[in-house]
């Protein structure tokens, strides 16, 4: 037996060198959990959603209040900020301009009346004009009504002179016609005494028991009497020819009248008919005198507020921010995020403006989308518009009360669910599907 060396040194007993125990427990519990997470990533859900920047705006815009005609303003009943209902007088302009038009009209309206019911009457042979339809009571259409009652009275008048006159030419060639008829008749039967006479006196101077001179005396008043005869019926005839004339002017006459009383009247309706379009035009005005707020809502953009002010027509009062519409939320869609937004998508609503701790988020949906990117100016960013109206019902009323446009907000939209996995390597497969191209 042999001992060992007293300056040999002593060693550890030696340590086993195998490691692959628990390299291959690491390697494993490394795979099972990537194994894990990769079942995990390809189970798990995970929503995917657009953030957009929003501004909330009235349901309809500003009203923009305006004055067709405009004018002088005589009174400014509301301030910058002032809530108004719909219908309050917010202007009141002096109603000289439009008082002076309306009252010339009615003026109008009635000289024209009282002068329809004269034609009228003078159409249809009355004796006198039928006024009774017409308020008498008013001094304009009483004044009216004397005045074309009297001319009614000098028209009638003149034309029945003026047939008067006629008449009494036409009676005056009457009347000869029937003096000259009465003397021809006599001449004739002169004559055929005379021609019996000259008869028997030609026999006798056949007989040689009368003078030549006594049958010549018969024959010269036989000439006398044709020509008497002949003078009568020329005469008759000429004055028929007159009693034919006149009565052509006596027709010609009436006739001009009727159609001059025919033509008045078209002309006075036409008249009454643009008059009666101009007053209710006058009236129109007139009642715009007070400038009402066209709808509920809060006064933005006060441009007046001085009374004697000379406003343009058509010039910008003020305008009129509405409060009692529905709200709606602008929201600016990135045209990279469009991808699945659709009218009807549900949508989450930050109010940005509004405490965070004290303001929950509140739910709305899409109404409308853009169909198209739209460009406001050149060199900013385009976009999506999109429309999300906000689900009143459940807004807070302490909250309701505080939104009102113009506040931002923070839209979230949510698009589609995808696995954790998916939204892992999608990026990785956009590059690879980009990368693996040929230019």
């Amino acid at each position: 037996m042999s001992l060992p060396l007293a300056d040999s040194p002593i060693r550890p007993p030696a340590r086993s060198s195998d490691v692959r125990g628990p390299f291959l427990f690491g390697l494993a519990a490394c795979m099972i959990g990537f194994g894990g997470f990769i079942a995990f990533s390809a189970a798990v859900p995970v929503a995917s959603a657009v953030v957009a920047p929003g501004v909330v705006a009235a349901e309809t815009d500003r009203k923009k209040v305006q004055h067709l005609e405009g004018g002088i303003i005589e009174g400014v009943f509301v301030q910058e900020g002032q809530a108004v209902q719909q219908g309050d007088v917010l202007f009141r302009l002096a109603p000289v301009q439009a008082e002076t038009g309306a009252n010339l009209l009615e003026n109008q309206a009635a000289s024209n009346k009282a002068l329809l019911a004269r034609l009228l009457a003078e159409r249809d042979g009355l004796e006198a004009p039928d006024f009774s339809a017409l308020d008498a009571g008013s001094k304009v259409m009483s004044q009216a009504i004397a005045d074309q009652g009297r001319q009614f009275q000098e028209r009638r008048a003149s034309l029945a002179a003026q047939t008067a006159t006629l008449g009494l030419r036409q009676k005056q060639a009457t009347e000869e016609i029937d003096g000259r008829t009465r003397e021809r008749a006599a001449n004739a039967q002169q004559l055929a005494l005379i021609e019996t006479e000259l008869l028997d006196a030609q026999k006798l101077f056949d007989l040689k028991l009368i003078v030549k001179s006594r049958v010549l005396a018969l024959q010269r008043e036989q000439a006398r009497l044709i020509g008497e005869i002949g003078r009568a019926d020329a005469d008759i005839a000429r004055a028929g020819s007159t009693v034919q004339e006149i009565q052509s002017q006596i027709s010609e006459l009436l006739q001009r009248y009727a159609e001059k009383v025919s033509e008045d009247l078209r002309t006075v309706r036409d008249q009454l008919n643009d008059i009666d379009v101009k007053r209710r035009n006058a009236a129109d005005v007139l009642r715009r005198v007070d400038i009402k707020a066209p709808r509920t809502g809060v006064i933005q953009a006060l441009g007046v507020t001085t009374i004697g002010e000379v406003i343009q027509p058509g010039a910008m009062l003020l305008e009129i921010a509405p409060t009692d519409e529905g709200i709606l939320v602008n929201a600016r869609i990135k045209p990279q995020d469009v991808d699945g937004i659709r009218v009807g998508l549900e949508a989450q609503l930050r109010m940005t403006a509004l405490p965070h701790r004290t303001t929950p988020t509140l739910s709305g949906s899409i109404v409308s989308f853009s169909r198209d990117r739209i460009v406001e100016r050149h060199g900013e960013e385009p976009y999506f518009l999109a429309r999300v109206r906000l689900s009143e019902a459940n807004v807070p009323a302490e909250v309701h009360g505080r939104v009102s446009p113009g506040m931002p907000v923070d839209v979230i939209v949510p698009t589609r669910e995808r696995t954790l996995l998916s939204y892992l390597v999608e990026p990785l497969s956009d590059a690879f599907a980009r990368a693996f191209r040929e230019r």
